[in-house]
């Protein structure tokens, strides 16, 4: 039911029911992590990005204790559904939504510990929907940091996700927000993306 709703987009009441799920005593560790996901999905939709930070703390112990428990994630995996829900993708997605929650609060700290944990230095990648233009507002609107300098080297190594991060760039700014910023970064640690562009 939580992934139909999702798909419908009913994210109130995809976290209603993530909420009702938590109180079942029949609750298995990896359900409560399938939860955690799902309910950080939900707040971050929803914009309530302090509720979807805590969500995603949460996941990403669940995480971290699988990772330590390995016979009892092989236990619980066959539950459908939930027992995906430590796949890398579904992982990369839990640090995403973390990073972003604590961008829009103003905060890079999570983007700073946890960059390397979306494996953009990789050929293939997963880049979680929102992240890309979460992050071009955040280094258009905060204080400039060695975070952003790190991610824009990172993204301008991948040509596809720097296609997309361009194109994402260039929305923000056609809505009226400055980018000089990024630019700044960009001049820095990736001067021949700006000589492309001129040429």
């Amino acid at each position: 039911k939580i992934l139909a709703l999702k798909e419908e987009k009913r994210y109130e009441e995809m976290l209603a029911v993530c909420l009702e799920t938590r109180e079942d005593r029949r609750m298995t560790y990896l359900c409560n992590a399938f939860v955690a996901l799902r309910a950080a999905d939900a707040c971050f939709q929803l914009g309530r990005y302090a509720e979807c930070e805590k969500w995603a703390v949460e996941y990403i112990r669940w995480k971290n204790f699988f990772d330590e428990n390995e016979p009892l994630l092989y236990l619980q995996k066959p539950v459908p559904f939930v027992g995906e829900c430590l796949d890398v993708v579904m992982v990369k997605e839990g640090y995403s939504l973390l990073i972003c929650a604590g961008l829009k609060q103003g905060n890079a700290a999570y983007l700073e510990q946890y960059l390397d944990e979306l494996q953009w230095n990789e050929h293939h990648i997963y880049v979680q929907e929102e992240i890309v233009p979460v992050l071009v507002e955040a280094m258009c609107s905060l204080p400039r940091q060695k975070a952003f300098e790190t991610t824009i080297a990172r993204m301008h190594g991948h040509e596809g996700l720097w296609a997309y991060f361009c194109e994402e760039l260039t929305k923000y700014e056609d809505a009226g927000h400055g980018v000089g910023s990024v630019m700044d970064i960009i001049k820095d640690v990736a001067p021949d993306a700006l000589m492309t562009e001129e040429k």
